[in-house]
């Protein structure tokens, strides 16, 4: 259960970050300044992400943008997590990642040896989890947009749809100079996805928001299960 108090451990875990090392990308969000209240306004209604969760970290050309960002929404959603969370970071292969420890420290120690790659597969992260076996109905994807390595993600996306019986719905966490085809080319696949610059205060919030949401099958359960008097 997230309560309050798990909130306020997250705020004071990412201002100790920022105290620690007032000049690192850490602290300005990279190429980006992010004011503090803006990650610490996470008062989202719920304050729970229930639904199984994948979270896809760009490390390719984007990475001065992408990683930044990504460690700050891991820090959260493993937070807020009361389901599966599955990270990746990806270039042209896929990179499982896992904190050893709680708190945003954790996952920062994690960034630390992320290293930046050279290609972008998006799909590669889903093919994984498609050869493991790992269900989710949800996918966050931090990235640039810019896909120019097979396997590409609206083709992977059929396959790992097929063999695993899911439609996950997908969130775009536009970063740098993001390109619009990626995200164009899902919706032409009829890919439920929606997306979001993250640019500054309240990106964090927002995000969360759509990430707690539940889903249309949710919805769909709760109005036939609802009295109709």
């Amino acid at each position: 259960m997230v309560t309050q108090r798990k909130i306020k451990d997250i705020r004071n875990d990412l201002e100790g970050a920022r105290v620690a090392a007032p000049n690192s990308d850490f602290a300005t969000g990279g190429k980006i300044s992010f004011p503090l209240e803006s990650v610490a306004d996470i008062h989202v209604q719920t304050g729970t992400i229930n639904r199984r969760t994948a979270l896809f970290i760009d490390k390719s050309g984007c990475s001065e943008y992408s990683v930044p960002v990504a460690r700050r929404i891991v820090s959260v959603m493993s937070a807020l997590a009361t389901s599966s969370l599955y990270t990746y970071a990806f270039d042209t292969l896929a990179y499982p990642l896992e904190s050893t420890k709680n708190g945003t420290q954790g996952w920062a120690d994690v960034f630390v040896r992320l290293a930046g790659g050279y290609g972008t597969a998006i799909g590669a992260p889903l093919e994984a989890m498609r050869l493991k076996g790992q269900v989710v109905e949800q996918i966050v994807i931090i990235t640039d947009g810019r896909e120019n390595n097979a396997p590409c993600f609206v083709d992977v996306f059929e396959g790992y749809r097929r063999h695993l019986g899911v439609q996950p719905s997908v969130v775009i966490v536009r970063v740098g100079e993001f390109d619009p085809w990626f995200e164009q080319r899902l919706r032409e696949n009829h890919v439920d996805v929606r997306a979001l610059a993250f640019d500054g205060p309240g990106s964090l919030s927002r995000l969360i928001g759509l990430l707690a949401r539940p889903s249309r099958l949710d919805r769909l359960i709760d109005r036939i299960e609802a009295p109709s008097w």
